[in-house]
């Protein structure tokens, strides 16, 4: 099973920095060419979008890979049932759109909405089929699917943008994105869709309590989205929207490959408690050695990146950008609860983690934009941030039987080492600065990230050492540095 992990991570992790290359580019190119307020005004509809979807969420992905043997009927009625699902989403987003000019004041939404709708259905023509692979631990069509779909959205926002200059680069793009993807996955996997809900009951049974979890999560997680939009306005909207994008670019996406094997890999585990202890305690470990760094030296250096890549005129988004990526990038401290709860098949524990989460984090929210506008809600988010760690803490240790101080020193050498690597990066900054000409903000970009890079491994790698190497991501970064020597000395 490790090789087949090991392929997953390569083809996943392939799909992911393809993905993400060209995500960073087209936010890049678009910064450059489109302003803060057409970003702001797509993303009003694009987060009511976001929040309806989640209502009609069924995680039938999630059920077939659960599922032991699925067969073509099961595909038929997850075909089915997703297609039914796009028709709703786009009918409700519809009927909406009156309410959300009103809301927002924006009449600009009214020849927005109807193009979004037509990319909703597109979506519901998806081949279900592929994940019949996923089940297998077979993650290769997830880079083609994934590489194609953002291909395809950067060209077309990009022309776009390029040529008009007009906030249609950014609504034209999701059409080529999801047209994409339905044509791709009919090119991987041969299926004939057909009209079926002969197993409704049964894909609905499992995904019922992740509905409801990721619809209380979307709520939760874009409700400063709304908030932002409608009391804050487009602009400071398009601000909030582009650094959150940045900040989850750089830390939750880095680690989603390995997040992607963990529910498959877990759920082959689940019966031998002494090694799904293990895989657990690697996962998480390896997850946060990875995420942490990057968030807290991508709040390092974003003030030097913004000017250099975006221009003055997205300064406002930097300190968007600090707080989101270390509280983001903290959340890896106890992700891998999700994967944990969904492969013992406790989905119903999710939803009521995700409950408590909202009822913490959004009177947060709500009191941090009452009291402190944009900076209040950041300030909420980042409390609500550390209560959610705990939670996922908490049940970790009901259900595997780790406890919070044995979770914490798991990742102890982290924490410390990203201490280490914050001081010498801010030292840095302070002697150098973060201005100058485009040539003197590259160099000194570079410097800032080999300097922390450099001191984050030494100190990581130095404490491993001090401890006498126990089990931890350097362990499996220096077997995974080995296996690739023994490949490439035999050609040597």
């Amino acid at each position: 099973m490790k090789e087949k992990l090991a392929k997953g991570v390569f083809w996943l992790g392939l799909s992911r920095i393809t993905v993400n290359l060209l995500a960073l580019c087209s936010t890049l190119v678009l910064a450059r060419l489109l302003t803060p307020q057409d970003f702001g005004l797509v993303a009003l509809a694009t987060t009511l979008l976001t929040i309806i979807t989640s209502m009609t969420e069924m995680s039938l992905a999630a059920a077939l890979v659960h599922h032991q043997a699925p067969t073509e009927q099961h595909f038929q009625t997850a075909w089915t049932m997703n297609f039914l699902r796009a028709i709703l989403i786009a009918a409700i987003f519809l009927a909406l759109t009156p309410v959300a000019i009103h809301f927002y004041h924006e009449p600009r939404l009214n020849n927005i909405m109807p193009v979004i709708a037509l990319s909703i259905l597109i979506s519901g023509l998806t081949n279900p089929k592929t994940t019949y692979m996923t089940k297998n631990l077979v993650f290769w069509q997830e880079f083609a699917v994934a590489s194609s779909q953002k291909l395809a959205g950067f060209i077309v926002s990009v022309a776009i943008a390029y040529f008009y200059q007009s906030y249609w680069a950014l609504v034209a793009s999701p059409i080529a994105f999801q047209l994409s993807g339905v044509i791709v996955s009919y090119l991987i996997v041969p299926f004939r869709p057909k009209f079926n809900l002969s197993h409704f009951k049964d894909l609905a049974s499992f995904s019922i309590w992740l509905t409801f979890a990721q619809m209380v999560n979307v709520l939760n997680w874009k409700l400063d989205h709304l908030l932002v939009g409608r009391y804050l306005g487009p602009s400071v909207m398009g601000h909030y929207t582009v650094g959150d994008n940045l900040a989850n670019l750089a830390t939750t996406e880095v680690t989603s490959p390995i997040q992607a094997t963990l529910f498959p890999s877990f759920t082959q585990l689940v019966h031998d408690p002494e090694r799904i202890q293990r895989a657990y305690q690697t996962a998480q470990a390896t997850l946060f050695a990875v995420s942490f760094p990057i968030g807290v030296g991508f709040a390092l250096i974003s003030p030097t990146f913004v000017l250099l890549a975006m221009g003055e005129k997205w300064m406002p988004a930097v300190t968007i950008i600090q707080v989101i990526a270390v509280t983001v990038a903290s959340l890896q401290f106890s992700s891998v609860a999700r994967p944990l709860s969904m492969a013992k098949g406790k989905t119903k524990l999710i939803f009521y983690r995700d409950m408590l989460g909202f009822s913490v984090r959004v009177p947060l929210i709500v009191a941090g934009l009452y009291f402190g506008g944009l900076s209040g809600i950041l300030l909420g988010r980042a409390l609500a941030t550390i209560v959610t760690i705990f939670i996922n803490m908490l049940i970790v240790k009901n259900l595997i039987a780790i406890s919070l101080g044995s979770q914490f020193i798991n990742n102890s050498r982290t924490l410390i080492s990203c201490m280490a690597m914050a001081a010498g990066v801010l030292f840095l900054e302070n002697k150098l600065g973060t201005g100058g000409t485009t040539s003197e903000l590259f160099f000194k970009l570079i410097a800032f990230v080999i300097s922390g890079g450099l001191i984050y491994l030494c100190t990581h790698f130095s404490l491993w050492f001090l401890v006498k190497k126990p089990n931890g991501p350097e362990k499996e970064i220096m077997a995974l540095f080995s296996k690739l020597l023994r490949k490439i000395r035999p050609s040597a």
